[in-house]
């Protein structure tokens, strides 16, 4: 059973890409528009 671990692990993998947990629901993570601007980059 994956149980807590598995939820460890995504956290982290989640974090490394600097998503934050939603302070309305842990399991929602969120990303600036900034941050997603940066990944697509210009005109796109």
């Amino acid at each position: 059973m994956s149980g807590v671990g598995g939820i460890g692990r995504a956290k982290r993998f989640y974090e490394k890409y600097d998503f934050v947990a939603s302070p309305v629901d842990p399991m929602t993570v969120m990303i600036s528009v900034a941050e997603a601007a940066r990944w697509t980059g210009p005109g796109e």
